[in-house]
């Protein structure tokens, strides 16, 4: 898309229309021209991540992976114990993304929803690629339900979240906790999950996805990174959406932008999740580009976003 704030009857927030004309100004190499080893160095700028929240506690842990040590990183907040449990997978495309990287909005989750927050330091594709991150996202779970208690966790209280492709993580291990024997979850947090691997033809591709932000070819490229064979993209656990039955599930906040080249395939999925009889409170961002829930410091409106995402888990905790 080009850069005109008005398009086909929404309009773009202002700072993300900003954003846009800032890097068309800046004319960077696009994701899909660079290597991993690169696209990681330019990933996310430190000032777009807002500022951490005190905590009480940050502690990184070393647990036993599927292939070998898998870190974590738990953030406790101040308040008496047991404290409810989140999950956190972090987006990138299961290319990039880093624990430091999402320090800060995890420790916002932490202070805005009352609960422990471990973040997951699943691994990476290309060197690791499917279905190294979605073992390694529900081998954390498993280990922090059977753990929590040792860190002022409630076992009774856990929720997952993530956002773009750790969204993915956080809807599939949702699934396999439902069909694996747990843990049990009170909520999933879907924020511009990228649900289906294998779509490229809706609407919003065609709309958004020549867009500066996150383009089409931007989400192919991580996709042949993650994935060794296209058939993989049929996988209920590399694309959560391609799961025969959704019955079941815990409660969702799903969020998508309408700006977003994922946007359709959000809703779609929100749709199928309500459809199967789960609890789904489905909000979309007027004006928003793709995942700009996790970058206070960009957009005025992420901290709107960022309180939802910590009442609803609030909510839900409390049931």
């Amino acid at each position: 898309m080009d850069h005109d704030p008005v398009y086909r009857g929404g309009r773009l927030d202002p700072q993300a229309e900003a954003l846009l004309a800032a890097i068309a100004a800046e004319g960077p190499a696009p994701t899909a021209s660079l290597t991993p080893v690169q696209a990681r160095a330019t990933f996310l700028r430190p000032s777009w991540l807002g500022s951490p929240r005190e905590m009480a506690a940050v502690r990184d842990l070393l647990i036993r992976g599927p292939a070998g040590p898998l870190r974590l990183r738990a953030y406790r907040p101040h308040g008496r114990p047991p404290l409810p449990v989140l999950v956190f997978f972090h987006g990138g495309g299961f290319v990039v993304g880093t624990l430091e990287e999402f320090d800060a909005f995890c420790t916002l989750l932490a202070d805005g929803a009352g609960c422990l927050v471990v973040s997951v330091d699943y691994r990476l594709a290309p060197e690791r690629p499917f279905p190294a991150a979605a073992e390694d996202a529900f081998a954390a779970l498993r280990w922090v339900g059977a753990r929590a208690g040792e860190m002022d966790g409630d076992p009774a209280r856990i929720a997952v979240a993530g956002d773009s492709a750790g969204g993915n993580l956080a809807a599939g291990v949702a699934l396999r906790a439902r069909d694996e024997g747990g843990p049990a979850l009170v909520q999933q947090v879907l924020i511009s999950p990228w649900v289906d691997l294998s779509c490229t033809e809706t609407e919003s591709f065609r709309l958004f996805g020549r867009g500066g932000w996150l383009s089409a070819a931007s989400l192919r490229w991580y996709r042949d990174h993650y994935l060794t064979d296209p058939a993989q993209a049929s996988h209920p656990q590399a694309s959560p959406c391609f799961a025969r039955d959704l019955r079941g599930l815990p409660s969702a906040l799903v969020l998508d932008a309408e700006f977003d080249v994922l946007r359709d395939q959000v809703r779609a999925f929100a749709a199928r999740l309500r459809e199967a009889g789960n609890a789904v409170d489905y909000r979309r961002h007027a004006g928003q580009l793709h995942d700009f829930v996790v970058l206070p410091g960009l957009f005025e409106q992420a901290t709107i976003a960022i309180d939802e995402v910590c009442a609803s888990l609030r909510a839900a905790f409390r049931r």
